[in-house]
């Protein structure tokens, strides 16, 4: 990819930006049980961390949020059958999921995590969800 693919997105007008928000979207949801912090080891073994890949207008695009900061990359949306063998060969675990439309109403407070920031790429409205393995089998049911 390059600046010229990416410059591409200049030519979206705000109407069309806001109709690409509201057209529903894929998302992979990706698991993980590896992590250095000392604090998750009582997580779940498999579901200590997740993110999330979000189709979008012909991308993938990470969203990696992690305890030193956030990752964001993008790939093109032929890269799916390429992502998801190497993220099966690093040992997550993905489920793909549709990202819901916004919601007007203001989403709850709640403390910045890596489950939060999935669930709100996600659009989900649920509260009780704070783990990574509880999101899991949110997500499942």
């Amino acid at each position: 990819m390059n600046y010229t693919d990416i410059n591409q997105c200049d030519n979206i007008r705000v109407d069309d930006a806001q109709g690409l928000a509201q057209t529903p979207r894929r998302a992979l949801v990706v698991f993980s049980g590896a992590s250095d912090l000392k604090w998750l080891r009582w997580l779940k073994p498999g579901y200590r961390h997740c993110f999330a890949l979000v189709q979008s207008n012909g991308y993938w695009v990470m969203y990696n949020p992690l305890s030193i900061g956030t990752e964001v990359e993008v790939w093109p949306c032929d890269y799916e059958v390429y992502l998801r063998t190497w993220l099966a060969e690093q040992g997550y675990l993905v489920i793909e999921q549709t990202v819901r439309p916004l919601y007007p109403k203001p989403l709850p407070w709640a403390p910045y995590s890596c489950v939060e920031a999935v669930k709100r790429v996600l659009g989900l409205r649920a509260p009780g969800v704070l783990t990574p393995w509880q999101l899991y089998r949110y997500i499942k049911k």
